[in-house]
């Protein structure tokens, strides 16, 4: 096999503990192992701690983005100037849209031509990895500057398809994966004491639905059955979420903990995996949890059966999405049968080597991204770059670059609320949710049946 090009990724350094960067954790020295040559490129602000992001995740080389000023017009140079300079045949861009924009930016001034500057231009090839209308906008509007994109399960591959317009040719399908360790031991597990449930990551209602969880464990207790909850991860509902359990001394809120820690400490055979989702691209902490030989009960959240991995009464169990009942039900019948719960245990296991393990992910992104080097650049279908906007009065005044210069001269950057303000992960307005999510659903159950007609 030929030696590939050198890849630059793009990603954001805002959470240290997030997925995407246990994915990356995984990703990158997986693809250096088969030749590539991989740097890292991440955003450094008040809000981006790369020392901190670097230190949980270290990798050499690692490339800073600096924008002192706090500007869209710092940011946008900061990122044509690495495009400009960079060596690698490939840059792939995870939820920093900035890239995108730059790339359009630098292919309108002519200097990212089919050739440039006497080299190859590299190829951008997006990622997507969340099931929303604002990412999927970003798709749609940046195709031009994309020579491929990936989705993470199959109906993020059908999404960048048939909503973001991106030619099928350019998409590729590349789960995430987990390291596959020994097996774990199921000698300790036993019918007696309470059932024991896990809840792990992101602590949000849009997608996690976490505010199902005090719903589904108060319909445990109408059904009698003994439980403990520990809960690891945190987020916007987390506040939200311990007003409504943080007396039960029957729950543990952990906060936010290292995969290896959830591995050693949580992720153990006999236990639960509590999976409330409306929507997922993984999801990378199921097949973490099931190499363990936790049993996943899960809500059927898009995603699911388009993927058609996971199997109810096979290798994990499923119930309907806001469905506390369900839930309570299928947690009521694991809790009085260690014998399902090691059979789904076992198979759930088995799945994981198969299909999700890092080395059957990372032969996946390096076809995916070894076929996007082949590719010819998009054609730019006269594609308009997006307008640098104004951070302020100075701006109207001296022009974005002027103020750029002065507020850096001054030291005094833009006021930022957060990291969506400094290095947004999305450019687009939050669009129709009600209308989106029909969309999803027919789309997954013409992958899921391709013999029915969508409504």
């Amino acid at each position: 096999m030929s030696r590939p090009p050198g890849l630059l990724v793009v990603a954001p350094s805002a959470y240290p503990l997030g997925g995407l960067a246990t994915w990356l954790d995984g990703l990158l020295p997986g693809l250096a192992g088969l030749g590539w040559s991989v740097r890292l490129a991440l955003p450094r602000g008040r809000t981006f701690d790369v020392q901190a992001y670097l230190h949980r995740h270290p990798w050499t080389p690692a490339v800073l983005l600096e924008n002192p000023a706090g500007t869209a017009y710092g940011r946008r140079g900061a990122v044509s100037r690495l495009l400009r300079e960079a060596p690698e045949g490939i840059v792939l861009v995870v939820n920093q849209p900035e890239v995108y924009a730059a790339a359009l930016t630098e292919r309108a001034a002519g200097a990212l031509t089919e050739r440039a500057a006497g080299r190859d231009v590299p190829r951008i090839v997006g990622s997507l990895h969340g099931l929303l209308p604002r990412l999927v906008e970003d798709f749609r509007r940046f195709a031009p500057a994309m020579t491929a994109a990936v989705g993470t399960n199959r109906l993020a591959c059908e999404v960048l398809a048939e909503l973001a317009g991106i030619e099928r040719a350019r998409i590729f399908h590349a789960p995430y994966g987990t390291e596959i360790r020994d097996p774990p031991s199921f000698d300790l597990l036993q019918d007696r004491g309470p059932l024991e449930l896990v809840c792990a990551g992101r602590l949000d209602e849009e997608q996690k639905r976490v505010s199902d969880l005090p719903r589904i464990l108060a319909a445990l207790d109408s059904l009698g059955v003994a439980w403990r909850l520990s809960i690891a991860g945190s987020g916007p509902a987390e506040a939200s979420l311990r007003a409504a359990l943080g007396a039960d001394r029957r729950v543990a809120f952990l906060g936010e903990l290292a995969p290896e820690r959830l591995r050693a400490e949580l992720f153990r055979p006999g236990r639960a995996l509590l999976l409330t989702s409306a929507w997922e691209t993984g999801p990378i902490v199921a097949w973490e949890a099931m190499e363990r030989g936790v049993v996943l009960v899960t809500s059927g959240y898009l995603g699911l059966r388009a993927e058609g991995a996971l199997r109810d009464g096979e290798n994990c169990r499923i119930f309907e999405v806001g469905d506390a009942q369900s839930a309570a039900a299928v947690l009521a019948d694991l809790a009085t049968s260690a014998g399902e719960r090691k059979s789904l245990a076992l198979q759930g296991r088995r799945l994981v080597e198969e299909r999700f393990s890092a080395a059957a992910s990372i032969a996946l992104w390096d076809r995916a991204l070894r076929t996007a080097a082949a590719l010819d650049l998009p054609a730019s279908g006269g594609s308009a770059v997006p307008p640098i906007p104004a951070a302020g009065r100075l701006d109207r005044w001296l022009g974005v670059a002027g103020a750029d210069r002065a507020r850096r001269l001054l030291r005094r950057p833009v006021a930022v609320r957060g990291p969506g303000d400094e290095w947004p992960h999305t450019f687009s307005a939050p669009g129709a949710g009600a209308d989106f999510e029909v969309r999803l659903r027919n789309l997954e159950r013409s992958l899921a049946d391709p013999g029915e007609a969508a409504e």
